[in-house]
């Protein structure tokens, strides 16, 4: 719920530090993340006058034979340098009251009961109150969920085509080959990932372009970074997913209960009522249908299709569809004399 690769890939740094303890290990883990391309500031300014956005990420975390657990702080820096105490690799709970800064904590832990079952648990928060002490309205999140394989796949992995295949993944679980089910659910409160309106810049959020024809050209889009989730919304996903190379495919239903201001990265801490911490005004639901699959046509060659159907208020419904083809082209080398 901190991160998610639905954003595009940034500009970053990344390092770990692991070290074995008895039948586990404990490691430590620290990102630097540069937005500045895409934050265009809080004046609706042009990309033209880009303002700087930085997240800074610390992790540490004990992983043992069928438990982990993980404490992640996230410090998000906008229109501002950082300075040392941002950059420093080992510096936990810092800069929390400083202007420009937004620091969210998460904490996730893993169990493995038996090989073939997983349970895994998230809690992130952003802010919380204790009493009447004012400031900024209680944010924080919940995510379970429970996995179970069905039919184990084999070892094997193909050949890299898409630029998910290379992404740098931090903490979490990795994913099995073959038949899975999963069964998540997921509590957003309403004021998460978000910001009071005289400080917009320090909402967990990013903004970029997007060429598009169905848009007339460039638009601004500014996601949440934990996208597809959003604040003030309740989520549960069910899915049925086969991954073992060449063939991998998937299908999944997910129900959301999104409130009135989950696209919303700011709030009026002046009007609002802070014991109010989820769905201000009822929610509105939805349902998604998601059908995909992706074919490996040997080491050099890649086939994808998508379908998804998602079911809207008023009876209204989306359809989606998309396919898609890849071919690597390697340098080979010659023949040697």
């Amino acid at each position: 719920m901190g991160l998610s690769d639905y954003n595009p890939y940034y500009d970053h740094v990344a390092a770990r530090l692991s070290v074995p303890v008895g039948k586990g290990k404990v490691a430590y883990d620290y990102a630097a993340v540069g937005m500045q391309r895409w934050y265009d500031g809080v004046d609706g300014s042009s990309s033209s006058n880009p303002k700087p956005k930085y997240l800074f990420f610390h992790r540490a975390s004990w992983t043992g034979p069928r438990f982990s657990i993980g404490l992640t702080e996230l410090n998000l820096l906008a229109d501002v340098t950082p300075d040392f105490q941002d950059w420093d690799p080992f510096l936990f709970y810092h800069n929390f009251f400083n202007n420009h800064h937004n620091v969210m904590i998460n904490v996730d832990l893993t169990w493995t009961p038996a090989e073939s079952v997983a349970l895994y648990g998230e809690f992130v928060m952003d802010d919380f109150q204790i009493g009447a002490e004012g400031g900024n309205p209680n944010a924080f999140g919940f995510m379970a969920e429970a996995e179970y394989i069905i039919l184990p796949g084999s070892s094997r992995q193909g050949p890299k085509f898409l630029d998910s295949d290379y992404t740098y993944r931090i903490g979490g679980r990795a994913e099995k080959s073959g038949l899975t089910a999963r069964l998540e659910g997921y509590l957003l409160s309403t004021y998460l990932y978000r910001r009071n309106q005289t400080v917009p810049e320090e909402a967990f959020t990013a903004r970029y372009h997007v060429m598009s024809n169905w848009s007339n050209g460039s638009r601004l889009v500014s996601p949440f970074l934990a996208t597809p989730l959003a604040p003030d919304m309740a989520m549960g996903r069910l899915s049925l997913a086969w991954m073992d190379y060449p063939l991998v495919a998937s299908f999944s239903y997910e129900y959301r209960l999104k409130g009135s201001q989950s696209t919303t990265k700011t709030y009026d801490i002046t009007t609002l009522d802070a014991s109010v911490w989820l769905w201000p005004t009822s929610p509105t639901p939805e349902s998604t249908f998601s059908l995909d699959a992706s074919y490996r046509l040997g080491a050099l060659c890649h086939a994808t299709a998508k379908a998804q159907l998602v079911l809207e208020q008023s009876s209204s419904a989306i359809v989606n569809l998309g396919v898609g083809f890849a071919r690597r082209f390697e340098a080979r080398k010659g023949p040697s004399f």
